[in-house]
């Protein structure tokens, strides 16, 4: 049901491309993803590390990772590390890295970029071990 809204969204509102955070979020964007609308998916943690844990839903989850994120038009890993877990454990061919912004000092970015009226940013993290 909600793949079908998402997919009735996109076609809609005509995007380029959407932009996805995390596993989740990943799969909807590329599950719902048409040619005119890019499946973007960024992933933020090393996948194998937190679903060696889960035992068999692990394993499931891995296959899953595995089979739908390679039909995604690009997926970004947020560091070296992550990537290289993306390209080695779920075989996939179409992973950049794009670091994260890091703050060297008090309200100054590593990363620069240009913000007009129609851009708009949403952020959210949570703190883990496996977000290396």
């Amino acid at each position: 049901m909600v793949v079908l809204k998402l997919k009735t969204i996109r076609k809609r509102n005509n995007y380029k491309a959407v932009i996805s955070y995390g596993i989740p979020a990943g799969f909807l964007n590329t599950l719902t993803g048409s040619g005119k609308s890019k499946a973007i998916c960024t992933i933020h943690n090393i996948s194998s590390i937190e679903n060696e844990g889960l035992g068999v839903s692990g394993k499931i989850f891995n296959f899953i990772l595995k089979k739908i994120l390679k039909n995604a038009d690009k997926v970004i890993g947020i560091s070296q590390g992550i990537s290289e877990d993306l390209i080695d454990n779920y075989e996939l061919n179409n992973v950049q890295t794009i670091y994260n912004p890091y703050i060297f000092e008090k309200n100054i970015s590593s990363v620069k970029f240009e913000a007009n009226e129609c851009t708009k940013f949403v952020t959210a993290a949570r703190l883990e071990n496996t977000k290396k």
